[in-house]
């Protein structure tokens, strides 16, 4: 069974999938309304991270069709500084860190000054900086299918839905 990744033709696998393309600009598109206040999206994209190249281009798809002004950073360090009224959509959890490290040092704050979604869930953003939303999908559902795959031979060939998970942090 394929877990998570899977971007190519699988008719003849298992596989419980995440989309890191549409499902990206899909949920975007969900929240347009809440990131039209931000004067721009950043995207923190290593080239070198294992992540999907093709979110870099749906994501610059999304901020095109809607008129986003958009910047995509490789990654976040004691040089960067963090721009209010920005949103930066991050992939790594040590970017998340980074990135709340320095807004710090310069006395902003998610939520207020700027905007934080984080790619993946994590039951940390739950409980730092009064919360950090994120884009992902449901991990036990994927956990869930795998089980069952294991234990009844079902041919699960699924992708889950990506959702926002709305806290504070934009």
């Amino acid at each position: 069974m394929l877990l998570d990744f899977g971007k190519f033709d699988k008719s003849e696998y298992a596989y419980v999938c995440q989309d890191f393309d549409e499902a990206l600009y899909d949920a975007l598109n969900a929240i347009k309304k809440q990131l039209k206040p931000y004067k721009k999206l950043i995207f923190v994209f290593n080239r070198n991270h294992k992540h999907p190249k093709s979110s870099r281009d749906y994501f610059i798809k999304f901020c095109l069709d809607n008129e986003f002004q958009f910047e995509i950073i490789e990654e976040v360090n004691e040089k960067t500084i963090i721009r209010e009224n920005c949103l930066y959509l991050i992939i790594k959890q040590e970017d998340v860190v980074n990135v709340i490290k320095q807004s710090r040092i310069e006395g902003l704050h998610t939520g207020k000054d700027f905007g934080i979604i984080a790619y993946n869930d994590n039951p940390f953003y739950e409980v730092i900086e009064n919360g950090i939303s994120s884009l992902s999908i449901n991990w036990k559902e994927m956990g869930e299918c795998a089980a069952d795959f294991i234990l009844s031979d079902k041919l699960w060939q699924l992708y889950l839905p990506t959702e926002i998970i709305k806290r504070n942090s934009y």
